[in-house]
């Protein structure tokens, strides 16, 4: 069977009615493989995204999808009692009824209905843009808000919990199975010399001062779709890490994305649009509707330094360790990444009172 056949097969074993036209590929993030295919339906063409999904990164699919239908559901039903104009993802069961597909070489595969009339920005391209997807995030954080954060269970155990990043890194750092630590002295010190700063939203919600959440946990601008009619954001995507949290990862993840006016591998030029923050930040308020804690919002300016970090310390341990996680494309991509979000440490740090004044006017 060649690939295009097996995937015609595994495709087909969705829940789709009418006839397959054709599949494509689509190439966006660092974890799955995903495809979009096109059905002859009696109302015209309906579109549909697949993904094989990573049992590297994720590896039990049976919570992990159980998770999705939960947040969806959840979300699609808070959409229609406010009676907002916002989407959530539909899940696309198998003809069996299950949630996922496992092929015959384990691979694990989920099915979309695709959201037509969309797009999506890799770059924050106005303040529009900008207020926009600081308020779907923050009104996804209220849908989700109510949602026993015990009930959603770990895709990725500590995600978030940068103390424990910190262990894994030094663990990667001693191994060295790579024989890469020589070439990354300066960005191993610069972790290394972050340690605290990078515990200290996980010191707060274990000592209890900010309370535990559901939360997106994956809050990067092109995670967010936006109506190509009247340029609103409408559905936030990538729900894999849905699980406990909190608004201050999903605030400082945006800002970590969209505040840059460069691309995230470089470290030379790491610049911070503060037009682009103050837009992010009011949208972002906007959207939670003041159900943000006193103690969250005292920790807010800090939040994009920490979250970012957090990330560019996980890019610097997978660079260690042979590039097992993130996909790159060239060699030494992911330590070039690390340096990057160092950078983008070192600005937000020297932003941390324009950002304190940024929540005061929108607050």
């Amino acid at each position: 069977m060649t690939p295009s056949e097996s995937k015609t097969q595994i495709f087909s074993s969705f829940d789709i009615p009418g006839d397959l036209l054709g599949v494509e590929p689509l190439v966006r993030g660092h974890i799955h493989d995903t495809f979009v295919s096109s059905w002859k339906q009696s109302a015209g063409t309906v579109r549909y995204l697949h993904q094989k999904m990573n049992g590297y990164v994720f590896q039990d699919i049976p919570v992990l999808m159980r998770n999705i239908v939960t947040i969806t559901e959840h979300v699609r039903k808070k959409i229609r009692e406010q009676g907002t104009r916002d989407k959530t993802l539909t899940v696309i069961p198998t003809k069996s009824g299950d949630s996922y597909l496992s092929d015959e070489k384990n691979h694990y595969w989920r099915t979309f209905l695709f959201i037509d009339g969309t797009t999506a920005f890799d770059e924050c391209v106005s303040p529009h843009v900008g207020f926009e997807a600081g308020a779907i995030i923050g009104r996804f954080l209220n849908y989700v808000g109510d949602i026993d954060p015990a009930t959603i269970e770990d895709t990725i155990p500590f995600f978030h919990h940068t103390p424990k990043r910190y262990e894994q890194f030094v663990k990667v750092l001693e191994e060295d199975v790579c024989d890469r630590k020589n070439g990354c002295i300066e960005q191993v010190d610069f972790a290394i010399g972050h340690r605290e700063l990078g515990a200290t939203v996980v010191r707060a919600l274990e000592e209890g001062r900010i309370p535990c959440r559901v939360s997106h946990n994956d809050t990067k601008l092109n995670n967010i779709l936006f109506s190509e009619e009247t340029g609103n954001a409408l559905c936030l995507v990538d729900l894999d890490t849905c699980m406990a949290g909190s608004p201050l990862y999903d605030y400082g993840d945006l800002l970590r994305t969209a505040c840059p006016t460069v691309d995230e591998d470089d470290a030379d030029g790491m610049c911070v649009s503060e037009e682009r923050l103050e837009a992010l930040t009011k949208g972002f308020l906007h959207g939670m509707r003041g159900s943000l804690s006193e103690a969250e919002l005292e920790l807010l300016p800090v939040a994009p330094s920490v979250i970012t970090l957090t990330i560019g310390l996980r890019f610097l341990t997978d660079y260690l360790a042979g590039d097992k996680y993130f996909k790159t494309h060239q060699p030494g991509q992911n330590l070039q990444r690390a340096r990057a979000q160092f950078a983008l440490v070192e600005r937000f740090l020297e932003l941390r009172d324009k950002i304190g004044d940024s929540l005061r006017i929108a607050y």
